[in-house]
């Protein structure tokens, strides 16, 4: 009977421990993460002058990640207090005077456009395509940084939303500068290999609930009249509203902005590509070709 009595005690205190560990370690999470987002707040509301920190950081590895047949959903969860910081940093350094002369109008509309989308629609509703080409990145920083702004102002935390295609005639390097921007940017991406547009858009509406696509289309690669920041999708599409920041933007805006800003592209732009498609027919710009043989980066040609 001793030993029954002891046996049912033991079991007690282990049960009583375990649910102490746990309960500290929520509430420690909890703390963290309000820790983060007053931090946030605090260095939203300071000078820029007196937040001079670098963007750039090392960027983890993304280890072993499974390589999913047509879609994944995949976020880091690294919201910690580096991560608000980069972030509202940006956004405030987009704000600032600090942005040169002839970026500042597009910057504006763009910032704009975004803010807009983000109050219009739930920041779960909305995805930004993202392949790793130098106008996407550019509607990526700009979809980070506003919603960083908007996660400071109602001290929530939500991870940018993003949608990849991609297909076995990617280039590597395209998707390793994919990979290490989610990590980097906490993104919630979902990712669809060897799948169409019509298909992967239909899955995002249908099991991921979107109702926004933000792209990195620029009028230039468009048919004449596609002219809104704001535009529904075709009749021949399942019903989204397309966002487009950077419609009115041209190649040296999108190259002084990624400059000026310092911020990180794919490598195959500095050897000579200025443009990425498929590995299979995507050549480098002849423009850019050296008498020796190597090529001059993109961003020279602005």
């Amino acid at each position: 009977r001793e030993m029954s009595i002891l046996r049912r005690f033991r079991e007690l205190w282990i049960f009583s421990a375990f649910l102490l560990i746990f309960s500290m370690a929520s509430i420690w999470h909890s703390c963290y993460r309000k820790l983060s987002f007053v931090a946030g707040r605090w260095l939203h509301s300071q000078p820029l002058s007196s937040r001079a920190v670098p963007l750039a950081r090392s960027w983890p590895e993304w280890g072993a990640v499974p390589r999913p047949s047509l879609r994944m959903g995949f976020s880091t969860g690294r919201h910690d207090l580096q991560t608000v910081h980069d972030d509202l940093l940006l956004y405030r350094r987009l704000t600032s005077p600090e942005v040169p002369e002839e970026l500042r109008q597009p910057v504006k509309v763009a910032i704009q456009a975004l803010t807009a989308a983000y109050r219009l629609y739930s920041h779960d509703r909305i995805y930004v395509s993202f392949n790793g080409g130098k106008d996407a990145t550019v509607t990526l920083h700009l979809a980070r940084a506003v919603l960083a702004n908007l996660n400071a102002s109602t001290g929530k935390y939500h991870c940018l939303r993003c949608v990849y295609w991609t297909d076995k005639g990617v280039f590597p390097e395209v998707e390793e500068f994919v990979r290490r921007s989610a990590t980097q940017y906490d993104l919630d991406l979902v990712k669809f290999h060897d799948c169409s547009f019509h298909e992967g858009i239909h899955i995002c509406i249908e099991k991921h609930l979107a109702q926004v696509f933000v792209l990195g289309v620029r009028q230039i690669d468009r048919e004449p009249g596609f002219s809104q920041l704001f535009e529904p999708s075709s009749p021949e599409w399942p019903a989204f509203m397309r966002v487009n920041p950077i419609l009115f933007w041209n190649y040296s805006q999108v190259w002084q902005f990624l400059k000026t800003f310092d911020l990180p592209y794919c490598s195959l732009y500095d050897k000579g590509y200025t443009s990425l498609g498929s590995a299979h027919n995507t050549h480098r710009n002849e423009t850019l070709r050296k008498p020796d043989g190597t090529y001059l980066p993109a961003y020279t040609l602005t």
